[in-house]
C-alpha cells in the first residue's frame, strides 16, 4: 500500500489552473485504510478572468506500473476533494508511479511530480550484443555509464566480473 501526498496549488502563481507541488509516495503498512478507486470529478469548463486562483474542488490521481505517467482515462486511479492531500493506494508487485491534478471550475491542471512507491522492477532489457571481450546490454532501467543505457561487462585476468 502506497500513501500518496502533496501540497495544495500555489495559488498566487499566473497559471489559471496552478498544479499541486511535490508529490510524494511512500510505502505503508497494508492496516492503513485505501481510497479508491472510484468515479472522476469533472465539472463543467468555465471560462472567467481572475487575479488568484481558486481553491481546486478536488484532486484526481493517476497511476501506472512503469515510470511516465500521464493524467489519461487510462491510468485514472480515484478523486479526492479538495480539501484533501493524501490517499492511499495498492502497489502493483513491480512498483507504482503516481501523479496528480487538481480539478478548477475552469478544468484540470497540469500534473504533479511524478514519484513511485514500493520495489521497482528491474531493468527492461531491449538488447543484448555479446563479443568475446565484452557484454553490452541496452534497455530501460539499466546501469547508466557516461550518459548513455549501454553497461559494458568484461571478464578480467582473475575471471571476476567488472563493468567499466
Amino acid at each position: 500500500m502506497a500513501m500518496i501526498t502533496w501540497e495544495a496549488p500555489d495559488l498566487e502563481s499566473p497559471d489559471l489552473e496552478p498544479p499541486p507541488r511535490n508529490l510524494e509516495a511512500l510505502i505503508v503498512p497494508q492496516a492503513t485504510a485505501y481510497v479508491g478507486p472510484s468515479t472522476r470529478i469533472t465539472p463543467p469548463r468555465v471560462a472567467r478572468a481572475r487575479r488568484r486562483a481558486d481553491p481546486p474542488r478536488y484532486y484526481n490521481i493517476y497511476t501506472s506500473n512503469v515510470p511516465g505517467v500521464a493524467a489519461s482515462q487510462a491510468t485514472f486511479f480515484t478523486s479526492v476533494p479538495g480539501n484533501q492531500t493524501t490517499a492511499t493506494a495498492p502497489v502493483a508487485p513491480g512498483g507504482s508511479f503516481f501523479v496528480v491534478t487538481a480539478g478548477y471550475p475552469s478544468g484540470e491542471s497540469p500534473p504533479t511530480n511524478e514519484d513511485g512507491a514500493g520495489e521497482v522492477a528491474g531493468p527492461a532489457v531491449t538488447s543484448v550484443v555479446a563479443t568475446a571481450k565484452k557484454l553490452t546490454v541496452k534497455g530501460l532501467r539499466v546501469l547508466r555509464h557516461r550518459c548513455n543505457s549501454t553497461l559494458t561487462a568484461f571478464r578480467s585476468r582473475r575471471g571476476e566480473g567488472q563493468a567499466d
